[in-house]
């Protein structure tokens, strides 16, 4: 049973507590182990497929749909048992992976607790004074600004009117992260626009 091996064991519980001649402890504990492995099991592809979809959400970029999901797993009463270590240490880290992508990208992540066994939380409020290129070193960002020219931030404030967007929100320096963290991230300038709007 430590190995993982549920269906394995719960079939080998279920055989003993068949035995008409047994040990009636034997056969209670025997019972009562096999119901709990059963849904061991069905908690566990449930979970398995929640971290799944999860996973996938954080691969197209959609972290707080990822975590939302996560949410279910990690939330779980029983999450901390051996059967779901696994599966709560994946959830954990792509969790944390989430939302330290959120943070970079000027989200502000409120967890209320550590504790799995209480019920989680999750606020995510946009913090356009954050820098938008959070992720590089200020050197680096500044570095990588000065190359940029005013045709460029102007031609990018004209896509951004052009979509829709108040380009009168954002100052030079903000236009200029918002074109270096498109660039970085292989995304549309409106892109990165609308993810601080």
């Amino acid at each position: 049973m430590n190995n993982g091996k549920y269906a394995d064991a719960c079939q080998k519980f279920q055989r003993v507590a068949n035995v008409d001649s047994g040990s009636s402890l034997l056969v209670q504990r025997s019972s009562g182990l096999a119901t709990e492995l059963k849904e061991v099991i069905k908690e566990r592809k449930i979970f398995l497929k929640a971290y799944k979809k999860a996973k996938m959400l954080s691969e197209n970029y959609e972290y707080t749909a990822s975590n939302t999901k996560l949410a279910v797993i990690l939330g779980y009463g029983s999450i901390n048992e051996s059967y779901y270590r696994d599966v709560y240490n994946n959830s954990k880290k792509l969790k944390e992976y989430n939302d330290r992508i959120l943070r970079s990208l000027g989200y502000t992540v409120d967890d209320d607790s550590t504790d799995a066994n209480k019920t989680r939380s999750q606020k995510y409020s946009k913090n356009t004074k954050q820098d938008v290129f959070s992720g590089i070193s200020d050197s680096a960002a500044s570095a990588a600004e000065s190359k940029l020219t005013d045709a460029q931030v102007k031609q990018a404030r004209k896509d951004l009117k052009a979509q829709g967007l108040n380009e009168k929100a954002f100052t030079d320096e903000q236009v200029r992260q918002v074109i270096l963290r498109a660039k970085h991230e292989g995304k549309s300038v409106k892109q990165v626009a609308d993810e601080f709007k």
